[in-house]
This record gives C-alpha cells, structure tokens and sequence, in this order.
C-alpha cells in the first residue's frame, strides 16, 4: 500500500565544504529537509523520505487526536454542567 500524498520539491543547497546536499521538500503543509551525504554509507534518499514523511504523519495525526479528545472533554464537562 504505497502513501497517495506527494512531496513537492522546493529547493537545495550545498553545505560549506560541497560533499552534501541539503535538500527542502514541503508534505502535507510541513517543510522538511532531508541530506545527500553522497558518501556511500548513509541510509537512501527514498529512506530519508520515508521517514520524515513518517514523521510529519505521525506528529499531525496525534494533533488531530489531541483536539478531538479535547472537544469530547469539553462537550462531557458543559453536559454535566447543564
């Protein structure tokens, strides 16, 4: 089951000695940075995608979930007030 969200690429940069390039995508409304070490060792570019798109999944959905326990909270607390 692959993920339908895309990350759109918004532009690079290349660190001060030139071995690495930092590369800025934006998913789901969150900029993220993921680096090309272009060494031969690091975990893949496709890995590093995964991950942070992971990340950023993770840290939005656990929002969403946070505001919904707070309204259920909330809508018990004005019930009991009635």
């Amino acid at each position: 089951m692959g993920n339908e969200r895309k990350a759109k690429y918004v532009g690079k940069c290349y660190d001060k000695n030139g071995y690495a390039v930092h590369l800025f995508y934006s998913y789901r409304g969150k900029t993220y940075m993921i680096t090309d070490e272009r060494n031969g060792y690091s975990e893949t570019l496709a890995t590093k995608h995964r991950n942070e798109q992971r990340r950023i999944d993770e840290a939005l959905d656990f929002k969403g979930k946070a505001t919904e326990d707070a309204q259920i909270g909330f809508d018990l607390f004005f019930e009991f007030c009635k």
